[in-house]
């Protein structure tokens, strides 16, 4: 199903011209969308590692969520962590996950996690706007392996709070005191 788009032709006030939205376009933003949303829920819940888990073997990406739900089921039970994984193709063809999460989460993992190669770091608040670019590469890939680009922890969705001031001093004074 494709859409239409009218817009004004440059130059000329009067005449428009159709422009087609085809499928790519909607990948694409829909990439932009979740690489923005990733990186407002990272923010607020300001993960401290950052875990990736290869597979040794070829795994298709069934099997892999299926591997995932199972070893999240079992640390749910015990703790409350915050994550978000994102999966994808390395390019020797092997199956990983990349995961920002707490410190819990990364020590469940790296001690649980029988199935290949895990590689753990910790990093800092100020470095996670590129680990999230770096993780949201393939987003716009309408071939990746798993249809949701990023999976997050239950319950971690960005909070946002309206503020209102009467002047820009107020603003700023209100920004300072958020931190």
């Amino acid at each position: 199903c494709m859409a239409s788009i009218i817009r004004p032709r440059v130059g000329r006030c009067r005449q428009s011209v159709s422009v087609r939205n085809d499928e790519l376009d909607n990948q694409r933003i829909a990439a932009s969308r979740n690489k923005r949303n990733l990186k407002l829920l990272v923010r607020k819940n300001r993960p401290t590692h950052f875990v990736t888990l290869t597979f040794s073997t070829p795994t298709e990406a069934s099997t892999a969520a299926k591997v995932w739900n199972q070893l999240a089921g079992k640390w749910r039970r015990r703790f409350r962590g915050f994550y978000v994984r994102v999966g994808e193709i390395s390019s020797e063809k092997n199956l990983h996950f990349h995961v920002l999460c707490s410190k819990d989460v990364a020590e469940y993992l790296k001690t649980n996690w029988t199935y290949g190669f895990v590689d753990s770091q910790k990093i800092r608040f100020s470095d996670l706007d590129k680990v999230c670019n770096y993780i949201s590469k393939d987003f716009a890939n309408p071939n990746r392996p798993f249809q949701r680009r990023f999976v997050a922890s239950k319950g971690s969705r960005p909070k946002f709070e309206e503020m209102q001031f009467a002047t820009v001093n107020d603003a700023l004074d209100g920004v300072a005191e958020m931190r």
